[in-house]
């Protein structure tokens, strides 16, 4: 455990985090990908991060309140009003019941599936929510949506490889 955390502080130094910006054309090709790089992990610290508050403010409220759905809903209901988004948007209603329901579905996971499922759930939310969407595949960024796009398949392929324990995806084997 150690070494993992060491290598994440050098990790960390390396892609310097303090001058992490907007992936902009001007940058030459390996500073753009490690700027990629460096997003994709600060992603990863801010769902991990997030992942344990979620965790810690459901077991209060939970304490609180003796009861799971209300603490559920109090909790989305805080990450609703927490997201910045929300606060631009032009149609409230609809974007904040939409909002509403993702933050449910992951305070549900959480209570149901354990805490690697809400920091996965939240790291898978927050870099789909920063793809650039666009018809144009020729545009300077589109490599890096293509990219992040590669990076959740992969994440859900190798989870999905790594649930089946061994076992035959199709069949059984005969014994």
């Amino acid at each position: 455990m150690g070494i993992v955390i060491s290598a994440a502080f050098v990790i960390k130094d390396w892609f310097n985090f303090e001058r992490l910006g907007t992936l902009n054309p001007s940058g030459i090709a390996d500073t753009v990908t490690r700027k990629w790089f460096a997003s994709q992990i600060f992603v990863a610290d801010n769902a991990l991060f997030t992942g344990f508050l979620i965790f810690f403010i459901i077991f209060g409220l939970k304490v609180l309140f003796r009861r799971e759905w209300p603490a559920m809903i109090v909790v989305a209901i805080i990450l609703c009003a927490s997201n910045g988004d929300l606060y631009r948007s032009t149609n409230l209603a609809l974007d904040g019941s939409v909002y509403f329901l993702v933050a449910l579905g992951i305070v549900w996971a959480l209570v149901r599936f354990g805490m690697l499922t809400t920091i996965v759930a939240v790291f898978v939310t927050n870099v789909l929510g920063r793809v650039a969407s666009t018809s144009d595949p020729t545009l300077w960024f589109m490599p890096f949506a293509y990219a992040t796009l590669i990076l959740v398949a992969a994440l859900a392929i190798i989870s999905f490889w790594r649930s089946l324990g061994g076992q035959s995806l199709i069949g059984s084997e005969a014994t």
